[in-house]
């Protein structure tokens, strides 16, 4: 280049402008992004240190999934960091077990409500199986966990779950659902018209009825349908069965 010569691209002040507005918008979104996860991580330990207290158990993506090409892109890039920082903060949760009978707080003689264990549990998003047997969950507690959009199998068997509506059932995109050994009935299965996603329903020991059984004719996908000791009689079982060939169905009259 002649001395003289106009300068270069990298002497550009426009260029340089150009340059500096472009890293201050990416230091922007990077900042926005740590603020994120910094509130979802304390809003996760936080569940973590409440679940400990109401003796609940829980399993991590990667230990749930261990094929990491099917596991989310976030797990995969934080799990190598979880040898420097409580798992608690970071890892997506996806298994979420109640062990109410075995909780130290209950041993001793302490209380607490279907309340105290909804709440963390609805903070934690990425939720795909969720039990909640032997707690005093029931039908009004259920709306809560409408926010999880991933669950995919809830085992309420043995909670407090009663005859009448359930809100917020119909919301959720349940593949498999537990109420076995609870008190719900006709009208309580009534949502479950609206959930195309459901494979297995377990209804053992309810008080659903022949009328109920038709609250489940709509569904598609369903594969497995237990009924054991329920009040569906052999008329109702003959009737779905025949409506229904390729549903297995475990009945055993009352």
């Amino acid at each position: 280049m002649q001395e003289g010569s106009a300068p270069t691209r990298a002497m550009n002040p426009k260029w340089r402008r150009y340059s500096l507005r472009t890293f201050l918008i990416v230091v922007i979104i990077l900042c926005i992004l740590l603020g994120r996860i910094a509130t979802t991580a304390s809003r996760q330990r936080n569940a973590m240190l409440e679940f400990q207290r109401l003796g609940v158990s829980v399993l991590y993506e990667h230990q749930w999934n261990h094929s990491k090409t099917s596991r989310s892109l976030s797990s995969r890039l934080l799990e190598p960091l979880t040898h420097y920082v409580d798992p608690n903060f970071l890892l997506p949760v996806h298994i979420v077990r109640t062990r109410y009978l075995e909780a130290p707080s209950l041993q001793a003689g302490a209380t607490y409500t279907s309340a105290e264990v909804i709440d963390p549990i609805a903070k934690l998003s990425g939720i795909r199986s969720l039990s909640l047997t032997h707690t005093e969950v029931t039908n009004q507690d259920i709306a809560q966990l409408a926010k999880l959009r991933d669950l995919e199998s809830l085992d309420l068997h043995m909670t407090k779950m009663h005859e009448g509506p359930i809100p917020g059932l119909d919301q959720l995109r349940l593949k498999r659902l537990m109420l076995n050994r609870t008190r719900v009935d006709d009208d309580s299965i009534a949502a479950l018209r609206k959930m195309t996603s459901l494979e297995y329903l377990d209804l053992t020991r309810t008080k659903v009825t022949d009328a109920g059984l038709k609250h489940l004719e709509s569904l598609p996908k369903l594969r497995k349908l237990v009924l054991r000791r329920a009040l569906v009689t052999q008329a109702g079982y003959d009737a779905f069965k025949k409506t229904h060939p390729n549903v297995e169905v475990a009945w055993r009259p009352q």
